[in-house]
């Protein structure tokens, strides 16, 4: 009876020290989970961002009377773009030919030194960001056309304008308000209609 006690005894222990290991453990995996997950980037998402199109914007408004509205999401991740733009008063065939025969296309994002709050217009010296290149992504509507451009990844983009803005400086632009679309018309061939990408709550 005394050795079964004993046998009992040394069992327990064990069971105890095991038990003691499992919670350490799940102590140090809580805490490695932890670590990792603060050593995870949580600036990936998906940024909004909408555009007013007209000809007034300074300092080069044209007074053209076609209007258009677009909208710019961006994957902080895959460090891609979708573009929706929607245009009233210009049509496919009024677009600058010149560029639509080359790879950067009549329609590009456009970044800008600095905005003059007093004057309301912008400053410095601009320098192409983003094309929205000519092709399949382009239609015609009953009053205008329309641009869907879906999944365009950055790098390619800028790449094909031989721009020296990276990914991370072009999504900075746009929440300081310094990116601009502008579309080139025959007409008007530094842009016709053009808007300041605004950040969407």
């Amino acid at each position: 009876m005394q050795r079964f006690r004993e046998i009992l005894l040394i069992l327990n222990i064990r069971r105890i020290s095991a038990m003691h290991v499992h919670f350490k453990s799940n102590i140090f995996l809580a805490i490695f989970c932890l670590c990792m997950s603060a050593a995870t980037p949580a600036y990936a998402e998906v940024r909004n961002y909408e555009v007013l199109l007209d000809g007034n914007l300074s300092p080069k408004g044209t007074g053209s009377e076609a209007t258009g509205t677009a909208m710019l999401q961006v994957d902080t991740q895959t460090k891609s773009v979708n573009v929706l733009i929607a245009v009233k008063g210009l049509t496919i065939a009024d677009l600058w030919d010149r560029l639509m025969e080359t790879p950067i296309g009549p329609i590009h994002f456009h970044k800008y030194g600095a905005y003059d709050s007093a004057t309301g217009s912008f400053v410095g010296n601009s320098e192409l960001a983003l094309p929205v290149p000519y092709g399949a992504a382009y239609s015609s509507t009953s009053d205008g056309f329309q641009v869907n451009l879906k999944d365009y990844q950055y790098e390619i983009g800028a790449k094909t304008l031989q721009s020296t803005l990276n990914f991370e400086d072009f999504v900075k632009s746009l929440d300081d308000g310094l990116i601009v679309l502008n579309l080139h018309t025959d007409a008007f061939n530094e842009g016709e209609i053009a808007g300041t990408v605004r950040k969407m709550p």
